[in-house]
């Protein structure tokens, strides 16, 4: 009979080594921590493109209000009650809006400030009626502080 032969130097080899699972731990941990950096930045841009997005529809929605007033050609807008210019005086815009995209009231949280003017040229001049509105949050900080903020010019025919 035969003697069954073990050689240890021959078994192949399964699994990993201490050195190649400390290698990969250490990637691994060096990946984590590259994505856990840039996770506040990614928050950070997604919540300054929520808030371009929504001012710009209030914006819009303000345009369209005192466009709708000047047709109708009333003292003031329906929805957002600006005063509109009778004759060639300048009307100045300050408001502040709620997350609704509503004006917001004194108990309510405002979300953005909008601030502007509505320029109407003299009686006979052809020249179109001028719209220059910003959007800045948030609304309570002191001007030159915001966060950011968004533009919206128009011109109306008179």
């Amino acid at each position: 009979m035969k003697p069954i032969h073990h050689p240890a130097h021959k078994r192949p080899s399964s699994g990993f080594t201490l050195t190649e699972v400390i290698i990969a731990l250490g990637l691994f941990i060096f990946a984590i921590t590259a994505l856990m950096g840039v996770i506040p930045y990614g928050m950070n841009q997604v919540q300054t493109a929520s808030n371009e997005s929504r001012s710009l529809a209030v914006l819009e929605a303000m345009r369209d209000d005192i466009k709708l007033g000047l047709k109708l050609q009333s003292n003031q807008t329906l929805i957002y009650e600006i005063g509109l210019p009778n004759g060639s005086n300048n009307v100045t815009i300050d408001q502040r809006i709620s997350e609704t995209g509503a004006r917001a009231t004194a108990s309510q949280a405002a979300l953005f400030r909008v601030q502007g003017s509505l320029t109407r040229p003299a009686a006979a001049s052809a020249d179109p009626i001028h719209l220059n509105l910003r959007a800045t949050w948030p609304a309570n900080a002191p001007i030159g502080k915001e966060t950011g903020s968004v533009d919206l010019v128009a011109a109306f025919k008179p």
